[in-house]
């Protein structure tokens, strides 16, 4: 059972938060600052608030209101902003309230609401606008507020997130957007709904190999801040003919210094409620942008092949990930060319990283030669050596569908069941390539 829903009025006026107050049917508590506000802790919606910049009077609060219940016993928090607060920092508070928890309805009581602030209130997550004129109808618009974040916190309790996926290199030319590209090609075949994201944000290739020529970019999506939401994020993503949909790289490579780790991570964060899986491409570098990817990935794909500085790189690479914390059974060793005669044997590889090698990709000339016509091999030719392996990889590593295989899941029509990879060390022992 959920627990109770709490309204909060906040006016600097006294007089109008007891008249705002009294318009609530179920009563509200009076707040008579926004720093007061922000003093607020242990209620949903608000624990986001507590210690952010710029905002003072953090402390106090609670105490004068009386015993503040768990958040866990809190359905959701409605929170009711008077005329007599400045319209920015109001604005500002909202924006905070509405990252910190999308369930806490907003609604702002102005005596002459514009367009401007209509415009403001809607990209700062405001529920409802009403004029002082229409406090009468107060409580219908807190009920509306009350029962969407039920319907959202149902919605949170119930939808499985997706399986994200980075695939990383510690050097370039190794194949890595070829591995990412065709991994999400082979996902989506088995029936799930795949995203693909190029955070290569300088150079990203993956629009360039999908022969695709989108509309916008990961630099829209940084742009629109706070605002960004689902449908707006959903809009800008490239649809392929695979039925892969594609966040592409900006084109202006400045545009990277917009597009930040909060970015990242928020962006994923949505897109894991929309798919079943994502795939990350990622620049061959352990900036911040890549290591939020990583921090919220299910699986790391890291790739290299058999010459000396990719599989040195690829060890400090594994050593800079356990040292942040990254655990060895998210790690996937991925040799793309592993058939190669380069003076390096592929049996010495496990023993001179430490670590077992998922995925052995074969080399082809045909391979680059899918990429200059911009159709993955794994869409031109889907029995090919190197799909297979791609398959292989995808089956062992990323999903599985009842012991089966993601191209018997789609010869028999069903969509993949996502699970986390549970596996034994002495699973994991059994993968290193003879």
């Amino acid at each position: 059972m959920s627990g109770p829903h709490r309204t909060l009025v906040v006016d600097t006026d006294q007089s109008m938060a007891a008249t705002i107050a009294a318009a609530c049917p179920r009563g509200a508590e009076q707040v008579h600052s926004l720093a007061e506000l922000t003093g607020l802790t242990g209620l949903t919606g608000l624990t986001g608030l507590t210690g952010l910049t710029g905002l003072t009077g953090l402390t106090g609060l609670g105490p004068r209101l009386g015993s503040v219940p768990p958040a866990h016993e809190t359905d959701t928090v409605t929170v009711v902003f008077g005329p007599s607060c400045d319209s920015e920092a109001m604005l500002e508070t909202c924006v905070r309230l509405h990252r910190a928890d999308p369930r806490s309805g907003l609604i702002l009581v102005r005596r002459r609401p514009d367009a401007t602030l209509l415009t403001a209130a809607l990209r700062a997550g405001v529920s409802e606008v009403l004029t002082d004129r229409e406090i009468s109808g107060l409580g219908e618009a807190i009920e509306r507020s009350r029962l969407a974040g039920a319907r959202l916190r149902l919605v949170e309790s119930t939808t499985p997130r997706a399986e994200i996926t980075t695939v990383f290199s510690a050097k370039g030319g190794v194949g890595k957007t070829t591995v990412s590209t065709n991994l999400a090609l082979i996902l989506c075949r088995g029936g799930a709904r795949v995203a693909l994201v190029d955070l290569d944000v300088a150079f990203g290739d993956v629009a360039v190999t999908l022969t695709l020529f989108p509309a916008h970019s990961l630099a829209d999506v940084a742009a629109l801040g706070p605002a960004l939401d689902p449908s707006s994020l959903v809009s800008m993503l490239a649809p392929h003919s695979s039925g892969v949909q594609v966040l592409a790289a900006p084109t202006d490579p400045g545009a990277a210094d917009t597009i930040t780790a909060d970015t990242v991570t928020r962006t994923l964060d949505i897109l894991a409620e929309q798919f079943d899986h994502i795939v990350v491409d990622t620049p061959p570098s352990l900036d911040e942008r890549v290591l939020a990817a990583i921090d919220v990935s299910s699986r790391v794909a890291l790739v290299a092949t058999l010459d000396v500085p990719a599989l040195k790189n690829l060890r400090i690479a594994l050593e800079t990930l356990s040292l942040i914390g990254l655990p060895f059974e998210r790690q996937c060793i991925v040799i793309n060319r592993g058939d190669a005669e380069v003076g390096v044997l592929l049996r010495d590889v496990p023993a001179a990283l430490g670590r077992p090698i998922a995925a052995v990709i074969p080399s082809s000339r045909d391979v680059p030669a899918s990429v200059n016509a911009g159709i993955p091999i794994a869409a031109s030719s889907p029995e090919h050596s190197v799909s297979r392996a791609l398959a292989e990889f995808a089956d062992h590593h990323l999903v599985r569908v009842s012991g089966r295989s993601v191209a018997s899941a789609q010869a028999a029509g069903q969509p993949p069941r996502r699970s986390r990879w549970r596996r034994t060390s002495t699973d994991a022992a059994s993968e290193v390539v003879r």
